[in-house]
C-alpha cells in the first residue's frame, strides 16, 4: 500500500491542503497533533475520496458513482466529483435529518441526492447494487484500498514535517471507525519506521474493528456495544468482508478505548489549548493518547496524535467543552 500511497500522493496534492502539525506539551516526551480538522471539507475523508476518484478508469467514470454517507464522506466525495468533474450520486437513508438533506442538496443538487432505505445499511446496499448494474463504482468510506491509500498520505505528510522538526515518529494515535485512516497511515508509518508503534484509538460504546481483530473475523450487529457516542464519526458496525480487520491485525501494536468523559476531555484539550475545534472522533485519539501519559503506558520519545476532523454541531461542540 505504501507505494501506492506515494503514486496518490501526487494526484491529489493540488487539491488538499497541507495541514499543520501542532507541537504540544507534555509531561512524556514530545506530542504534534496533525490537523486534520483543517483539511478542505472539514476531515481527512478528502484524500481518500479524491484518490478514489481520480483514478477511476474511463468505463467507471462513464457508469454510476455512488457512495452511502451522511457525513464526511459524502461531503469528501462531492468535492472529489466537482475537482474530478465527474458526476455521482449521494444515497441517503430515510432516516436522515432535514438538516443534512437540504446542506446536501444545496451542494449537488436533487439529482445528486437519493434518499433510500430506513437506515444507513439499506442505503448503502442499493447504492452497490445501483453502481454495480450500471457498469459504475461505489466508493466505500473505508473498505478500499485505494481509498485507505489516499488516508495514508496524512502519514506522508507527518514524516516531511517531523523531519523539519529534527524527529522522528515513535508514537502514533489514531482514531479507529472501519479501519480506512489507520491502515492507511500505518502502511505508510511501518513501510519507513517500522518500529513505531501504532495506536488505535475507539470509543468504549463502538469498538468493532478492535474486537473484530481480536476475534478474528468481523464481529456482527449485537455481537459489540453499539451505543451512542460523541464519536460517532467512528461508530457503528463495518463490512463483512472489510479488508482493514486483517491490515491491522499486523499494523496496529496497541487498542486503546476511551470513555464520554475522555472524548469531551480530548475536544475541550484541542480548544482550551490551540483553540481548535474538533469534532468528537478527533477526541478519541487525544483521549489515547491522554490515557497512556496519566497511567504512565506510553513510551515517550515523539508522538503523534491525528485530529481528523472538526465537522461538528454547535450545540455539540459547546456540550462537549462545557
Amino acid at each position: 500500500m505504501f507505494a501506492k500511497t506515494c503514486e496518490v500522493f501526487e494526484l491529489i496534492k493540488p487539491f488538499i491542503r497541507r495541514t499543520p502539525l501542532l507541537k504540544g506539551d507534555s509531561d512524556e516526551g514530545i506530542v504534534y497533533f496533525k490537523m486534520e480538522n483543517l483539511q478542505f471539507t472539514g476531515s481527512f475523508k478528502l484524500r481518500g475520496a479524491l484518490s478514489k476518484v481520480l483514478t477511476l478508469s474511463k468505463e467507471e467514470k462513464r457508469g454510476l458513482i455512488t457512495t452511502a454517507s451522511t457525513g464526511n464522506h459524502g461531503l469528501a466525495c462531492i468535492s472529489a466529483f466537482k475537482e474530478s468533474k465527474v458526476s455521482g450520486v449521494i444515497y441517503l437513508p430515510g432516516n436522515v435529518s432535514q438538516y443534512k438533506l437540504a446542506k446536501l442538496k444545496a451542494l449537488v443538487g436533487e439529482s445528486g441526492v437519493k434518499v433510500v432505505g430506513k437506515d444507513t445499511a439499506e442505503s448503502e446496499a442499493v447504492a452497490r447494487s445501483d453502481a454495480a448494474k450500471a457498469n459504475g463504482c461505489y466508493i466505500s468510506p473505508y473498505n478500499d484500498t485505494t481509498v485507505a491509500s489516499g488516508q495514508g498520505t496524512i502519514g506522508l505528510e507527518v514524516i516531511e514535517q517531523l523531519k523539519l522538526e529534527g524527529v522522528a515518529p515513535d508514537n502514533v494515535y489514531i482514531p479507529v471507525g472501519g479501519g480506512g485512516l489507520i491502515t492507511g497511515i500505518a502502511s505508510t508509518i511501518k513501510a519507513l519506521y517500522p518500529d513505531c508503534r501504532i495506536v488505535g484509538c475507539s470509543p468504549e460504546n463502538s469498538p468493532c474493528l478492535e474486537l473484530s481483530v481480536k476475534a478474528g473475523r468481523v464481529l456482527r450487529e449485537g455481537e459489540f456495544k453499539n451505543d451512542d457516542t460523541y464519536s460517532s464519526g467512528t461508530a457503528g458496525g463495518i463490512d463483512d468482508d472489510s479488508f482493514t480487520v486483517e491490515a491491522c491485525s499486523f499494523l496496529v501494536d496497541e487498542w486503546i478505548q476511551v470513555s464520554e468523559k475522555e472524548i469531551k476531555e480530548g475536544v475541550r484539550f484541542m480548544f482550551d489549548k490551540f483553540k481548535q475545534v474538533v469534532e468528537g472522533a478527533a477526541g478519541c485519539g487525544v483521549a489515547g493518547y491522554t490515557r497512556e501519559v496519566v497511567s504512565g503506558g506510553a513510551s515517550g520519545g515523539v508522538s503523534v496524535v491525528v485530529c481528523c476532523g472538526g465537522n461538528v454541531d454547535a450545540k455539540l461542540f459547546a456540550k462537549m467543552i462545557s
